[in-house]
């Protein structure tokens, strides 16, 4: 740890500065420590000046610190996205830890790609990754008309408002949940193909580059207008 750093109080939001504070909560870094599921990490008890009295306060590293956002990443990976620095299977391994280290929404609609469904099936698993990382159960199928069609365990809540629009009690957790889509779903969904249209748009760009001359006057107008605050930048 560094030797002077800030401190954001977590209960009125002042900064101050420390060194080591009491009960110091030190991040589980790689996930490398025993999982439980307090992730009031990098944490730690100082006095503070606005609230009068001692309260948990958020440490922030200094940015020189190669760590400093070092849960951030974890939750990167855990959410599916890759880092080129760390093994596939030690990104396996963080992604099952990070899960592990929540109490799951059962009530939760995930998305998946239809290759990690076909691959686990093939493999005989009983689980396979959503798009979002959570492990979840293969989706059983049955023959339609010659075909081999997924079933779904409850198709009608994705249309159902009623099943959208409330809460739903979890017994083995003890926790009430909303009952809709995954955002990490749909967020890791949307980037990934966001970036395979940036990487059909710069083999369309690179192409009309070499044809400009046979563009007809408005098409050049409207790329020019649109592309040409790009090229400023």
């Amino acid at each position: 740890m560094s030797a002077r750093m800030k401190a954001l109080c977590c209960v009125c939001g002042s900064l101050r500065t420390c060194s080591r504070p009491r009960n110091h909560r030190a991040e589980n870094y790689w996930m490398a420590g025993p999982i439980d599921r307090d992730w009031h990490r990098e944490t730690g008890d100082l006095k503070c000046a606005d609230c009068g009295r001692v309260t948990t306060h958020a440490l922030i590293h200094p940015e020189q610190d190669t760590l400093r956002d070092h849960a951030e990443q974890m939750q990167l990976i855990g959410l599916r996205w890759t880092n080129p620095r760390l093994s596939e299977a030690k990104q396996a391994e963080i992604r099952r830890q990070y899960h592990e280290a929540f109490p799951q929404n059962p009530y939760m609609h995930h998305r998946y790609w239809k290759n990690d469904e076909r691959t686990a099936r093939e493999a005989g698993r009983d689980m396979f990754p959503a798009m979002c990382g959570v492990m979840m159960p293969v989706p059983k199928q049955y023959r339609e008309n010659g075909r081999d069609v997924t079933e779904f365990d409850a198709p009608e809540q994705l249309t159902d408002e009623e099943m959208l629009n409330h809460e739903a009690f979890d017994p083995e957790t003890g926790m009430w949940w909303d009952v809709g889509d995954c955002v990490n779903c749909l967020h890791y969904r949307n980037a990934k193909l966001l970036r395979e249209r940036r990487e059909e748009l710069a083999k369309v760009l690179l192409k009309a580059s070499v044809y400009t001359d046979k563009l007809d006057a408005d098409l050049v107008s409207a790329l020019l207008e649109k592309l040409r605050g790009m090229a400023d930048k």
